[in-house]
């Protein structure tokens, strides 16, 4: 009958997943049918047919089992039907389960009946049934863990995955099962950075987890070649000495900046910026003391640690992926005024004198122009659509003790502003020998060449400013020189300017493992990482920037700058790790370790001027080096030594107990305080091990955890506690040349430290996975360089400048209403929350307070200026507050230190008025799957902190009225008396004279100084990002098997689709924001 045949499978399934033997699977089929036969059941449906047949098949597994004492496990023969291969060796591994969970998984995944069903069927809790659940799934995880490598391919499907229970920690320096961690981690899958990002690992680890807070950059927006500002867990560092804009090495870590592993090395973040993610297994936060202090020095920042795909093939295989994507401009932020608005601000404004003949003839040419249709939109014309592609092929060979894969990738990432874009091109070898589970020797080799062009067409804000009712061309079709009173910054793109850099990096990293005795093994690690830089900075002689050469100084029209840099690390790293069990309770794991490391790097710039012809584009035609410039740069050397220790130790799974010791010695500290030692304390609790909670069915996981410890800050200039000589090499004195010394040297300059502490939770319970940390940190000794007094020789100083404390807590959860072998539904959602306050500041900082206030008395000082105090944020904005414009007079009130009004902006009055930062951030989400359909869609948001709106004070109240500017003057600004406005009166002349602090009427009239800060721009910020959306299909194996696939996938996503922000501010001034839309195949044979 055709309901045998259709449902034979499934019934004979089900029976051996009861039973365990096949013979007692195919008595059991055989009473199945048979009673179907018998009783002839009329049924409405489909499903109506399967649920009967499947409790039949329950039911006659209990009669049975009742009936006779059987073999719970048997031996699973060819004979079970499966189509697939991998499921049938799955489904060979589920027999190894006990009874009570085989069944669960067997019905949940493969016959796809949901809880509550299975509930019924088996007469049980709904609550058991999900316990039975997970508890399968992490057995069959440890089964298929232990057969890794005798089972070739063999993997756990996606549905039958619990985050929690299989996680596994890795430091990059040993790894450890989450269920045993002490410390706090979060670990990100390489798919799921793919899922939600295709551009580089700092966009898309931004939309899964909001401790490695990856900033906005408000000026630089979307540019390709700009390296995101990013901490974690808070800033703890003061802002460092300016480094020379002109080096282009990127040698210099940032002093906020977290620590990055790959595969087991530092690298920079460059590095990791232009990583294949294709490339990626997985990614790591080591957050707390517990987690980072292995690596001492260098972690009070965070550390992450990435690692790439393992050799884990047993046959050979080709992986290739490829995407286009298009980036698209996002001016949404802006909103000028079109020509004839523009023209009627500037006849109000009095720009054009009605009693001029002239002027009023200008005035009119120019409308006139408008009317007719002449409107330019400036934004557009530096900007494009830009094209790119990526490409990655990965081949995987070798086979039990030998293995290797070789990746080759490309990426053309093309800007959106002309003529800018990052391409890059690199090669990955990875070489693996297994010797008799004894000896294992790894040598990973990759090479990157990337080359980067900045657009040659200027700062995106020089285009906001341009008049709207001005052409770009002139009266012959050509490319203006000037748009009215100012120079085309378009132009300047077509000349042949060129600012291009580029560099080279080869990295080799060997590691070889001995296995001593079980339990006992010597791990040795060599590291070599070379890197050589160029950059090329030519402006031809045309260039608007020599505009104003004229005389003698027009030969020096012109100039060529040229960066040439390079850098090598040497690192070495012994390990010795014992592990041992004792009394199946007691668990005992035993680290020691030696590590040192040398960086060498160097930076030379040349500086040349006068070339004679725009086409001479090269610096052997520049006539002379550039006034007042000679070749310049930068050389350092780095050593770092190590020395670490490291116990675990657990009692029954239950109870956790981690510490960790190092000592490290610096050459970038003082003689005197060179070496430093940092240490972590953790202990940890499972409770749902725990006899009072075995019984609690709907409980899988419950962990408390908690740690303390210090780890140091190497993140700022080097040579800074020492003295360097710089050299005369223009003059000379008797043949000879003279030196001075370059910087004050510090003998006492000490390590930042940091203390960190922690209390967190893991549960999983019900469908839902969270994660809980409540931390506290303390960084003392910060450095910084600050001002001195210009007698000394010197105008800064590296100084240990005070104490600094973070506090907050982090929340990541996931939900999972919905998983069966189609597919899953799964909600997830995280915050956030810090708060920073300076506990302690020294003298030297007192004094940098000092210089700040000086400045911020300018009368040219439009922005905020920072300064520090004790019990604020670092982040503190100063202004002065304002009562807000007199309705009267269109001026601004402000509010004195003693409470009384005035209109008078004085430095002095400014108090704190928001804080920089936002207080919270987080991500929300939701993604699904069904029968090879998938869709993601992920989202940002933040608050609680403010922002001072520079747009409001730049484009609106300050605006120049020569240049364009935000709509908001039409409406907003302060025009007749009575008016309550939130912008005061255009800053050209108002008969009300304040100079003397007292408001009196004058016929000469008085202008206004332009506003500088002011609590009226301080703004709350809030916003929300639609920050990702994907959608992919995967192909069915059964289609593709047929032409040698193994998988095939198609995916279109979506970066930054939409934001709602309560402020409305320009966004990317220097270079746009864009959105990014990427069609990608993925295909595995």
């Amino acid at each position: 009958m055709e309901v045998i045949r259709e449902y034979y499978k499934t019934v004979y399934r089900l029976a051996f997943a009861r039973m365990g033997r096949r013979e007692d699977a195919e008595e059991v089929t055989q009473e199945v049918f048979l009673r179907f036969l018998h009783k002839a059941p009329e049924f409405t449906s489909a499903e109506h047919y399967k649920a009967w047949l499947l409790r039949v098949t329950v039911n006659c597994c209990n009669s049975l089992l009742r009936s006779v004492w059987r073999r719970r496990v048997g031996e699973l023969t060819e004979e079970i039907p499966f189509e697939e291969t991998e499921d049938l060796l799955l489904y060979r591994e589920l027999q190894k389960l006990p009874e009570k969970y085989r069944q669960v998984i067997h019905l949940f995944y493969y016959e796809e009946l949901s809880v509550a069903q299975i509930a019924g069927l088996l007469h049980r809790k709904e609550s058991t049934i999900r316990t039975q659940l997970t508890r399968a799934r992490a057995m069959l995880k440890e089964v298929l863990g232990d057969q890794k490598g005798q089972q070739g391919d063999l993997v756990i499907p996606v549905y039958l995955g619990n985050q929690l229970l299989d996680e596994v920690i890795v430091t990059g320096i040993m790894e450890r099962k989450a269920e045993s961690f002490t410390g706090s981690a979060t670990v990100v899958k390489g798919d799921d950075l793919k899922r939600v990002g295709n551009t580089n690992i700092f966009q898309s680890l931004k939309n899964l987890d909001p401790t490695v807070f990856v900033m906005d950059n408000l000026d630089m927006g979307s540019n390709p070649n700009a390296l995101p500002e990013m901490n974690m867990r808070g800033g703890t560092s003061f802002p460092g000495g300016e480094i020379d804009s002109d080096l282009k090495g990127n040698y210099e870590n940032k002093p906020n900046q977290p620590l990055f592993i790959l595969d087991g090395f530092e690298v920079s973040a460059e590095t990791v910026f232009d990583l294949d993610m294709q490339r990626v297994e997985s990614l790591t936060i080591l957050k707390d003391a517990s987690a980072k202090a292995i690596y001492g020095s260098k972690a009070a920042n965070g550390v992450v640690v990435i690692e790439t795909k393992r050799l884990d093939s047993n046959k050979p295989r080709f992986s290739y992926t490829g995407s286009l994507d298009l980036n698209m401009p996002d001016l949404s932020s802006y909103d000028l005024c079109n020509a004839l608005e523009k023209l009627d601000v500037e006849f109000t404004e009095g720009v054009y004198d009605v009693n001029n003949p002239n002027d009023m003839k200008k005035y009119y040419a120019l409308r006139k122009k408008a009317l007719e249709g002449l409107d330019t939109y400036w934004l557009s014309k530096p900007v494009q659509f830009g094209y790119g592609h990526k490409h990655s092929l990965m081949i995987e060979l070798g086979k039990d003790e030998l293995r290797t894969s070789l990746n080759f990738s490309y990426s053309n990432n093309v800007g959106i502003m002309k003529k800018s874009g990052r391409e890059n091109l690199s090669g990955a070898f990875n070489l693996q020998y297994n010797y008799k589970n004894k000896l294992r020797f790894q040598n990973q080799a990759s090479f990157t060449q990337n080359k980067s062009e900045d657009t040659p067409y200027g700062s995106f804000s020089t285009y906001a400013v341009l008049n709207p009712y001005e052409d770009m061309y002139d009266e012959n079709g050509l490319l203006a020189i000037q748009i009215g009173d100012r120079p085309n910054p378009y132009r300047d793109g077509e000349i042949g300017t060129s600012l291009t850099s580029s560099y080279r990096q080869f990295i080799n990293n060997t590691s070889l493992e001995w296995t001593i005795i079980e339990g006992l093994r010597l791990r040795g690690k060599l590291g070599i990482t070379v890197k050589n830089n160029d950059a090329d900075q030519f402006y031809p002689a045309s260039h608007s920037k020599f505009a104003n050469y004229t005389g003698e100084n027009a030969v020096r029209k012109g100039s060529y700058q040229v960066n040439n840099g390079k850098s090598s690390t040497l690192s070495g790293e012994l390990l010795l790790n014992w592990y041992k069990q004792f009394n199946e309770k007691h668990n005992l794991f035993v680290n020691l370790g030696y590590n040192l490391s040398e960086t060498i790097s160097s930076e030379v710039i040349n500086y040349t001027e006068g070339f004679p012809s725009d086409n001479m584009n090269d610096i052997m035609f520049a006539t002379q080096y550039m006034k007042d410039k000679r070749p310049s740069g930068i050389s350092q050397t780095k050593r770092d030594i190590g020395i670490l220790g490291t116990v675990s130790y657990t009692y029954l799974d239950k109870y956790l107990f981690d510490f960790t010791l190092r000592s490290n010695g610096s050459s970038m500290f003082g003689n005197d305080k060179r070496w430093a030692t940092f240490w972590s304390t953790g202990i940890g609790w499972n409770l749902h091990k725990e006899a009072f909670l075995s019984n609690v069915e709907w409980l899988n996981t419950l962990k408390l955890r908690a740690s303390i410890g210090t780890t140091g800050n190497q993140n700022f200039q080097n040579n800074k506690s020492i003295a360097i000589n710089g050299y005369y090499t223009a003059d000379r004195y008797r043949g000879a040349i003279g030196s001075y010394l370059q910087n004050m040297k510090n003998p006492d300059l000490k390590w930042e430290q940091k203390l960190d502490y922690n209390i967190g939770l893991d549960a999983v319970f019900m469908g839902v996975d969270i994660r809980m940390d409540f931390y506290k940190s303390i960084t003392k000794d910060l450095v910084s360089s600050v001002g001195i007094a210009p007698s000394t020789g010197f105008t800064t100083v590296s100084e240990n400048l005070g104490k600094v404390e973070n506090k907050g807590f982090e929340i990541l959860a996931s939900y999972t209403p919905w998983q069966s072998r189609d597919g899953f539904v799964r909600i997830n959602g995280s915050i956030a929350y810090n708060k920073d306050k300076i506990l302690k500041i020294s003298d030297a900082m007192r004094q940098f307070n000092d210089n700040q206030a000086a400045l911020a008395a300018n009368t040219d000082q439009a922005l905020p200026v920072a300064q520090y105090q004790d019990g604020l944020s670092m982040n503190t904005i100063f202004a002065v507050p304002s009562l807000g414009i007199d309705p009267a007079i269109g001026l601004e009130m402000y509010r004195k230190q003693d409470g009384s009004s005035t209109y008078i902006w004085r430095d002095t009055d400014r108090v704190p008025c928001g804080v920089s930062v936002p207080l919270y951030r987080g991500t929300v989400g939701i993604t699904g799957e069904y029968k090879g359909i998938g869709i993601s869609i992920t989202g940002r948001y933040l608050g609680g902190g403010q922002m001072y709106n520079n747009t409001l004070v730049s484009m609106v109240e300050n605006a120049d009225i020569t240049q364009n500017f935000d709509r908001r003057v039409l409406t907003e600004r302060w025009n007749h008396v009575g008016h309550e406005a939130f912008f005061k009166r255009y800053k050209s002349r108002t008969p009300y004279d304040l100079r003397n602090g007292i408001y009196w009427y004058s016929d000469d009239g008085w202008i206004q100084y332009p506003t500088q800060a002011t609590s009226r721009f301080v703004q709350d910020q809030k916003e929300f990002d639609l920050s990702s959306i994907s959608v992919y299909y995967d192909f069915k194996r059964e289609w593709i098997a047929k032409i040698g696939f193994e998988r095939l996938r198609l995916t279109a996503l979506m970066n930054e689709v939409t934001k709602i922000s309560s402020i409305k501010i320009e966004r990317g001034t220097t270079y746009p924001f864009s959105r990014t839309l990427t069609f990608q195949l993925s295909a595995t044979f």
